[in-house]
């Protein structure tokens, strides 16, 4: 409510959980732009972004925060026990978390310097760019923090490519497989289509 009194547009982000049509009806008091929930099957992106008061916003491609912690597990193990002395550390070097299926979860720092455990894979959801687009989703976005300018330039090339088929035929199908292939090529990451397909239980 404040930052509407200042003048300024509202934006929100994933962060805010848009999970249903309760939470995006509340939201579009505020503002102008909701990012939903990463996490939702297509079938509840269909109910929450018909209808819609404002814009709805997607993350369709890139890595998403699993976690977000004050706790630095890079400080701990490098001893500096004062994070803003540290931050370069994450910045110059690369630190992962690894499971025990040996994927590893890359460690960033925001300004604040708080910690982001990132995904191990990528989403992305090139193929079904056409049909969520006609679910009413408005904005598309890539997150390219490990993609150069190159891979990131291009990805938005494959990217509205996908937005110009207009149909779900067969032919088309092919079409949107080959641009995921060429999304493989360039990108050093693992790619999935996320919960698009199984949603959360």
């Amino acid at each position: 409510e404040l930052v509407r009194q200042l003048g300024f547009k509202v934006y929100l982000d994933s962060h805010f959980n848009v999970f249903n049509r309760i939470t995006r009806n509340m939201l579009f008091n505020y503002a102008e732009r909701i990012t939903l929930s990463p996490e939702l099957h297509i079938s509840q992106i269909a109910r929450i972004s018909g209808g819609a008061q404002g814009e709805i916003e997607l993350i369709s491609h890139g890595p998403i925060t699993l976690m977000l912690s004050e706790y630095c597990p890079t400080s701990n193990i490098l001893n500096h026990y004062d994070k803003s002395s540290c931050k370069h550390n994450c910045e110059k070097n690369k630190f992962f978390l690894q499971d025990h299926n040996d994927l590893l979860y890359p460690i960033t720092c925001d300004e604040t310097s708080n910690i982001h455990i990132m995904s191990s894979n990528d989403i992305c959801l090139i193929e079904y760019m056409p049909k969520l687009r006609n679910l009413g989703v408005d904005i598309f976005r890539i997150i390219s923090h490990f993609y150069s300018p190159k891979v990131t330039a291009e990805l938005i090339k494959l990217y509205k490519q996908s937005l110009s088929i207009n149909n779900d035929d067969i032919k088309n199908k092919e079409v949107l497989t080959s641009l995921k292939e060429k999304i493989l090529k360039i990108s050093n990451r693992k790619c999935s289509d996320g919960r698009l397909m199984t949603g959360v239980e």
